[in-house]
């Protein structure tokens, strides 16, 4: 049994048709890797073939619950299609669809597992492959191959795998010598790679080796647990430590591909020892099997597998294969069979006992495939070569859908009390993990479907509100769930309007405390709250106040509604002039003894500190009232009395009368001096209370009153009582008989 492990490297050659242990085609090297390419072999007899599987829809119909896959089987007579449905767990769900001849062909899935059960939302891959029965064409038993011994002598020490580059030469492990021997297509030695180590290029029991396309050398280095690759003239390339197999105490590399995409498979086998010296005749060890997979560039992408007996476990790995269609090949010896995965790990079928005719004994210890597929084995057992007919395969993929998309809807800008206070951007979104979103749809106000191809759109809505409806459905029919939102838009500001009560003046001025009202509206949200200022930057919350102050007051006020909007806040002056103006009289003349003698210079002086003087009037004896406006003369004559007032500019009136002596000069003089002094103040025009002229009234908006007495305001004077004062009448006459007794001069 020393050489039974490269019978199938002995086949091969008896066949003329190189091939690899994993006959496949690349094209790039690791780190610039590919897959081989390989010459054909004979076809020992006409295979069948699947020329096509594809799904007539490419989403699971959530209308009828089921989805119908149409497929073509050609160059067959009759055959038997299975079909593997797989997950992300693993496969799911194995359909025998019978005999069928060739043609196009079709099966429904109703979306169940094995048990009935529907099956999660997802992507599934539908595997067909052909399977037997008695006198069909199968993949089975084409041809055997008797054990030669010719090449002994070529094959040194203890050989295990072996590879074929592109121009038939030979790779083959040696084991026992820590290298890599190459032939020649004639069987002449040309090379050797590595060395026993553990450096770089160096080798602890290689026990396998496969070549890609570009003629670059894959070897798994058992002890050193490490694939090292080198370039087609034999140079180091790089090193790919293995990951350790989870559980076991050490891990070791052993049979290694290489798939057409330069993707290198690499079974890891993971030992732990058992603590079982107190128990005979039970293992002392534990194995763990797993297959490793690495990129071009050496990364390790993913693992599957265990040990186990299963669809998807390993007991004892003799050999690894990948074929063209990336079809893995995994020679099983300690489950007597060889089983076919997909490239991710999926079961799709096996070869066993039922299909070499060796009763309840198959054990292939290593495997190849050709480029038509053709699976080579060596049974460990009869030390025979074994040709099977290639594993005829379609697949396609289905997504079970039968979930409805998600749609929301995403409204720009700021919400006040559920109020946008501008116009609103409405971005409508729609996911679907499943078979995508195809459309989406909307109502706005009860108005027309609008219906968008793809997953999102957006428009925008102003002042009002508005009522949306909105969903989506998916590339299967789902149809999501109808949404309802209402969308209120209020981006227009109140409008305040401010009322003053107080006693009204001119010239908009107030005569008292003004109390300001203000009143607001807003046709959208309505009214929040309305403020006022006096500095327009600190505000206070009201909609009254009362103004006291005199002078010019100014007030800003604005109000805000409930969507945020703000007025622009307004200005407001209020003037007050509660304070009536201040009036005086100067006279200016000859007055040598205290009565003047000539005409007199007769000043008025107003004076007012807030709205300031508006007009002044003066009036002599004849009551007819004049502007006044600068110094005027009074001419000597019989006793004077001047009377004046002014307003300031809100309408307050201050009056004043002053008397003015002069020195008499004749007999009526002295008479109306003697009977009249002080001359009594003359008859007014009607006034109203206040003193204001009839012309100022419909200004003020009041009427007539009974006119008042003026007071009266003296001028700087000779000491005077009233005319009816004996003492003073006496003072009087005494004067009077001075003045016609001819002398100068005045009493004290």
């Amino acid at each position: 049994m020393r050489y039974v492990l490269v019978l199938l490297v002995l086949a091969l050659v008896c066949l003329s048709a190189p091939i690899s242990a994993a006959a496949q085609s690349q094209t790039t090297a690791p780190s610039q890797t590919a897959a081989p390419s390989q010459t054909a072999a004979p076809s020992p007899t006409a295979a069948p073939s699947i020329a096509g599987v594809s799904a007539d829809r490419a989403f699971f119909n959530p209308d009828t619950g089921s989805v119908e896959i149409s497929y073509r089987l050609a160059d067959i007579t009759n055959g038997c299609p299975v079909v593997s449905i797989y997950g992300q767990s693993g496969k799911v769900k194995e359909i025998p669809l019978g005999i069928r001849s060739a043609g196009n062909h079709s099966f429904v899935w109703d979306g169940t597992n094995s048990y009935g059960v529907a099956v999660p939302d997802g992507e599934y891959s539908i595997l067909m492959h052909l399977a037997g029965i008695g006198g069909v064409r199968q993949p089975g038993l084409v041809k055997v191959f008797d054990g030669i011994s010719s090449l002994d002598e070529r094959v040194p020490g203890l050989v295990k795998g072996t590879a074929i580059n592109s121009s038939g030469c030979l790779y083959v492990a040696d084991t026992a010598n820590n290298s890599v021997v190459i032939y020649s297509p004639q069987g002449v030695e040309i090379s050797r790679l590595g060395r026993g180590g553990t450096g770089e290029g160096e080798f602890m029991s290689p026990v396998d080796v496969a070549v890609n396309s570009t003629d670059y050398v894959f070897v798994s280095d058992d002890y050193n647990s490490r694939v090292q690759v080198f370039d087609p003239l034999g140079r180091f390339i790089a090193c790919w430590q293995a990951t350790p197999v989870p559980g076991a105490d050490y891990s070791y590399t052993g049979p290694i591909a290489v798939n057409s995409s330069g993707y290198v498979y690499v079974v890891c086998i993971g030992e732990r020892k058992l603590d079982n010296k107190d128990t005979p005749w039970t293992p002392d060890r534990q194995y763990y099997n797993q297959i490793q997979v690495f990129s071009p560039a050496g990364e390790m992408i993913r693992s599957f597998g265990s040990y186990g007996g299963g669809e998807n476990q390993f007991g004892s790995v003799g050999g690894i294969a990948v074929g063209g269609n990336d079809l893995v090949y995994v020679a099983d010896m300690l489950n007597h069979r060889v089983l076919i995965l997909t490239q991710d790990g999926n079961y799709i079928a096996k070869i066993d006992h039922s299909m070499v005719g060796l009763g309840e004994r198959y054990d292939p210890v290593s495997i190849g495939i050709d480029l038509q597929g053709h699976i080579y084995t060596v049974d460990g057992n009869s030390g025979r070569v074994d040709v099977f007919a290639p594993i005829v395969t379609g697949n396609t993929m289905v997504s079970v859908d039968r979930t409805p998309p998600v749609t929301e809807a995403i409204q720009s800008g700021r919400i006040e009390d559920g109020w946008h206070n501008a116009s609103v951007l409405v971005d409508l979104r729609a996911t679907d993990a499943g078979s995508g979103v195809k459309e989406l749809n909307y109502v706005l106000d009860d108005g027309p479907v609008h219906r968008i191809a793809g997953a999102g759109t957006a428009f925008v809505v102003t002042n009002g509100v508005h009522k949306l409806d909105y969903w989506s459905t998916d590339n299967v029919g789902n149809e999501g769930e109808h949404n309802y939102v209402i969308i209120r838009v209020d981006s227009v500001p109140p409008v305040t309007k401010a009322t003053l009560t107080g006693t009204g003046g001119l010239n908009g001025w107030y005569r008292s405390d003004v109390t300001v009202n203000f009143s607001a509206e807003d046709a959208g949200t309505g009214v929040l709250m309305t403020q006022y200022s006096f500095d327009g930057s600190e505000w206070i919350y009201g909609s009254e106040l009362t103004v006291s102050r005199e002078g010019e007051n100014t007030i800003y006020f604005r109000s805000i509604d409930h969507a945020g909007n703000a007025e622009d806040p307004k200005k407001l002056a209020v003037r007050i002039d509660k304070t009536a103006p201040s009036v005086g009289c100067i006279f200016e003349g000859s007055k040598p003894q205290g009565w003047f003698t000539s005409a007199v210079l007769t000043t008025l002086t107003p004076a007012d500190n807030e709205s300031g003087i508006g007009s002044i009037e003066y009036s002599m004896d004849d009551m007819i009232w004049s502007q006044y406006t600068s110094a005027f003369l009074i001419y000597p004559g019989h006793l004077n009395k001047v009377y004046y007032r002014t307003f300031d500019v809100a309408g307050n009136v201050a009056t004043g009368s002053s008397y003015l002596y002069f020195w008499p000069t004749s007999i009526p003089d002295i008479y109306e001096l003697v009977n009249h002094a002080p001359v009594p103040a003359p008859t007014f025009p009607a006034t109203v209370t206040t003193g204001v002229p009839d012309h100022w009234l419909p200004q003020l908006g009041v009427s007539k009153a009974t006119p008042d007495a003026m007071p009266e305001i003296r001028a700087e004077e000779p000491d005077q009582t009233s005319a009816d004062d004996p003492k003073e009448k006496v003072r009087i006459v005494v004067r009077i008989l001075k003045i016609v007794a001819g002398i100068t001069g005045f009493l004290p």
